[in-house]
């Protein structure tokens, strides 16, 4: 192991540690990538650079003892310690790249880390806020205005700040809490604004079924992300049990027994922990601040947002 990151022993001799860290990344890309199709997420602050990634990931191994899943369950159940305060590594929705960049380099570093999946994506679909990021992406045109009427907003994408609430503000917002049949709408809206030629497709954009697998031989741990990554507190509760119940048995056809779940976008309730805890996960994480700590509701652990771009962001 390198770097300074190590794991707990099981049953070593060490005292108990108080509280865990809990990071939440999604994408890391080659800073080539800021001036391309990875823009979107490095504004809005779900994409970290391979350079800075690395020097986050060395800082931390000197800081915490950097430690998987399975440490963070048995730590939770009182069934072992840690010898310093803890961090876990956790990746959101299932891109290609946590495979292609983030893997390698932990691998590197000896340093254990959990996907969590939303297993749709394995099967070719993409989700609500790729599709919208892949038509900004394809612009053609630098001015307009989005929506009519009253609600019409003009914008000029060489204005960073126009660009930035294309990326995450009230529009975006919007086409994400939509019923599925109602964001078609909204996005055609954006292609039509930004002049876009159609919905774009872009290369291979998430993990495939194979590519998975290469990741669980590599020694990460998998979790679910639910199947189409919805805002489950707009969904009934028969519709929320699907979800739970679907992705988990995509990917134990995958071979996957997934003992952990993101909450889509880290949102949460009581009720959506009582439904979690009934599918048979054995934690949960949200997007709360704050540090996990022993004897804490283990289907709803506070995370924060990793990598070297802080932001306040939800994924």
């Amino acid at each position: 192991m390198r770097a300074g990151a190590r794991t707990a022993e099981a049953g070593a001799d060490v005292p108990v540690s108080a509280e865990l860290t809990i990071l939440c990344y999604h994408r890391v890309l080659p800073e080539s990538a800021r001036a391309g199709d990875g823009r979107p997420y490095f504004v809005r602050g779900t994409a970290v650079s391979t350079v800075s990634f690395r020097a986050e990931v060395m800082s931390l191994a000197a800081q915490f003892d950097l430690v998987g899943e399975g440490d963070v369950i048995a730590w939770l159940a009182g069934q072992r310690t840690f010898a310093r305060p803890a961090c876990w590594l956790t990746f959101d929705d299932g891109y290609m790249d946590v495979l292609e960049h983030a893997a390698p380099i932990l691998a590197e570093l000896g340093v254990p880390a959990t996907a969590f999946i939303a297993t749709d994506v394995l099967d070719g679909a993409v989700l609500p806020a790729d599709r919208w990021y892949a038509v900004l992406n394809a612009a053609t045109r630098r001015r307009g205005a989005l929506g009519s009427g009253a609600r019409a907003w003009a914008f000029d994408l060489d204005v960073p700040s126009d660009y930035a609430r294309l990326v995450d503000g009230p529009e975006r917002r919007a086409f994400l809490a939509a019923a599925p049949a109602e964001r078609e709408p909204l996005l055609r809206e954006l292609v039509e604004a930004v002049g876009a030629p159609c919905e774009p497709t872009s290369a291979q954009l998430y993990l495939t079924p194979e590519a998975l697998a290469r990741l669980v031989a590599s020694g990460w741990a998998i979790g679910s992300h639910t199947r189409s990554h919805p805002f489950l507190p707009l969904l009934s509760e028969p519709a929320v049990a699907d979800e739970l119940r679907d992705s988990r048995a995509a990917l134990a056809s995958l071979g996957v027994d997934a003992r952990s779940f993101a909450y889509p976008d880290g949102r949460w309730n009581p009720a959506l922990v009582r439904q979690v805890r009934a599918a048979g996960y054995a934690i949960g994480v949200t997007l709360e601040p704050g540090l996990a700590r022993v004897g804490d509701e283990p289907l709803s652990l506070p995370r924060a947002l990793g990598g070297a771009l802080r932001s306040t962001s939800r994924c």
